[in-house]
């Protein structure tokens, strides 16, 4: 009796597991902001219309691995990019409409000699980033068409925030960017329904047991 009782709790573990490492979809945010100024025809809102994508997505349906930003060219030209400011530094915020739980961060660096270097991703649930958490500090490489996918801390937040360290050539250009996120779930004392159904096969299959003896 005591057998199956461990293999009916490790049975549970691992459907808890599974249904807690669901895959996350590919967002993009529903507004942007930067203080780094724009050149040219740049605007900062290229960075999150998927206009500078050869193959778009659905933001917030489409599988961020099925996607696959490293696979996904882009189109290499001034209207479609945003231009930061000649050799300045800052940052630019990403409001993501809503709390997610954030995973990855998708970057289409531009294709050419500029692009963003060293950067630092933080996140936080409100604009001003008075409680912002840490999620890494990572380097892009310029001259690659495809997007680059980095591995953040997971974090929870609405507001997203790349802090540019350093930059290739004299300018900041992006393409494009997007999230690996999904949706967060404040937790409560009431498990989920599919929680319970498991707790409810676990707690049937040991009165089964309990019977056959």
């Amino acid at each position: 009796m005591k057998k199956a009782k461990l293999i009916l709790c490790s049975l549970v573990f691992g459907l808890l597991t599974n249904l807690s490492a669901q895959a996350g979809v590919i967002l993009s945010a529903v507004d942007v902001s930067t203080n780094m100024g724009t050149r040219f025809t740049g605007d900062i809102n290229n960075t999150i219309d998927q206009s500078g994508l050869n193959t778009t997505f659905v933001s917030g349906v489409t599988d961020f691995d099925t996607y696959n930003p490293s696979s996904q060219s882009v189109i290499n030209t001034a209207p479609h990019q945003w231009w930061g400011a000649t050799d300045t530094l800052g940052y630019t915020d990403f409001d993501l409409g809503a709390v997610y739980n954030l995973h990855r961060f998708a970057l289409w660096n531009a294709n050419f000699i500029f692009g963003v270097k060293d950067f630092r991703v933080l996140i936080d649930d409100n604009a001003a980033f008075s409680s912002a958490l840490d999620l890494g500090s990572f380097t892009a490489n310029f001259d690659q068409a495809t997007g680059q996918v980095f591995d953040l801390l997971d974090g929870v937040g609405r507001y997203v925030r790349i802090e540019h360290l350093s930059i290739h050539s004299n300018s900041s250009n992006i393409n494009e960017v997007a999230f690996d996120v999904s949706s967060f779930s404040p937790v409560t004392s009431v498990p989920e329904p599919s929680t319970l159904a498991i707790f409810g096969l676990a707690f049937a299959g040991l009165m089964f047991r309990r019977k056959q003896r």
